[in-house]
């Protein structure tokens, strides 16, 4: 009897660590490769080293600081903090008509990769905003990028693209899923694509993505947000199957799985294990501005880290503040939250070797 309780232990001690626990949080190293840090301030880093993440900020073509200025602010960070927080370029769209726009850019990202950019970032005004000099929308697909993606495919650059909207802004507002998204489109109804039916539709969107997919094989392609196919995982499941170096993050996109996983919890459940190491861990946070309460920002910004661990590590009945009604936890296994919070982030951006010049 007493070899029968020698052989079994091991296997008891492995069951019961197959899974992480809320106690875990702060133990496990993770990267949250999805922030906006557009200040110098430690504030924000000093609060992710605490819960034990490394940060990837993303630069995108959206805030009112130039790219200039967001990669100045990111190297002094990285710089500061080296091993601990990474940053991906982005170029700018001004200039698109000009016929050196190309080169210009691409110099840009060589320079950018040289100061150790660990990839690029694209933006949503690339199909929801820039026009070309007739008016016409410029999606991502365009011929004109394909210099750039080309180039990114044949030195190993990672893209982190986000394409369109969640599908949500092209709803009628009372059939908007979440409660952030009707908020926000009721404030601003010039960004609620319902009411602009002048704009490339949701559809066109994504296929416009996935062309640039389809001809632009070993692109390794982070689609942001989910890849803006939120809405239903067999749909983001179609596109792992197609196109094999597509990824998606899950930045600001966490409770649209949780909305999915009240009325099916399974099959969430079975979609971030069979494609763990797809899925890569983002928050979508970003430095609180100089007049913010930073009490509030640092409550909010812990709470949201610990939402999520809460909602994939464990087995909880949870509730959010985006929909009506309860929903259990994921319980994922202890791999598949290693693959989703660490180990393809890792693999894409930080062991990953880009090809210099």
């Amino acid at each position: 009897m007493r070899n029968y309780w020698m052989l079994f232990f091991p296997f008891l001690f492995l069951a019961c660590t197959s899974h992480y626990s809320m106690h875990d949080f702060e133990k496990v190293k993770k990267i949250d490769m999805h922030v906006h840090l557009n200040t110098a301030s430690t504030f924000f880093p000093a609060l992710a080293f605490h819960d034990n993440f490394t940060l990837i900020t993303l630069n995108t073509d959206a805030y009112s600081e130039d790219i200039v200025e967001q990669e100045r602010i990111a190297l002094v960070l990285a710089r500061n903090f080296p091993d601990k927080i990474f940053y991906l370029s982005t170029f700018s769209m001004n200039d698109w008509d000009s016929v050196y726009w190309a080169d210009s850019v691409l110099a840009h990202i060589q320079r950018s990769v040289l100061n150790g950019a660990r990839g690029i970032k694209v933006w949503k005004n690339i199909g929801m905003a820039v026009k070309d000099r007739n008016g016409n929308f410029i999606m991502i697909d365009n011929p004109r990028f394909d210099t750039l993606f080309r180039y990114f495919v044949m030195h190993h650059i990672p893209v982190v693209g986000h394409c369109g909207e969640p599908r949500n802004c092209w709803l009628p507002l009372d059939q908007m899923t979440v409660s952030s998204d009707k908020n926000y489109f009721s404030r601003h109804p010039e960004y609620h694509m319902y009411n602009h039916p002048e704009y490339p539709s949701y559809e066109e969107q994504i296929a416009a993505r996935d062309r640039l997919l389809e001809k632009n094989p070993g692109l390794i392609f982070i689609g942001a947000h989910l890849g803006s196919l939120e809405w239903d995982v067999d749909e983001i499941a179609k596109r792992f199957e197609k196109f094999p170096d597509f990824y998606v993050d899950l930045a600001g996109r966490v409770c649209y799985l949780e909305l999915q996983a009240k009325d099916n919890w399974q099959k969430v459940r079975d979609f971030l294990i069979k494609y763990s190491n797809r899925i890569l861990y983002g928050s979508d946070l970003a430095s609180p501005q100089e007049d913010d309460d930073l009490q509030e920002a640092k409550k909010y910004i812990h709470q949201a880290w610990v939402h999520h661990w809460q909602f994939f590590v464990t087995a909880d009945t949870m509730r959010s503040d985006q929909f009506e009604g309860s929903f259990r936890g994921l319980h994922l296994p202890r791999k598949v939250i290693d693959d989703i919070y660490y180990n393809n982030a890792a693999r894409i951006f930080l062991t990953h070797k880009i090809i210099q010049q």
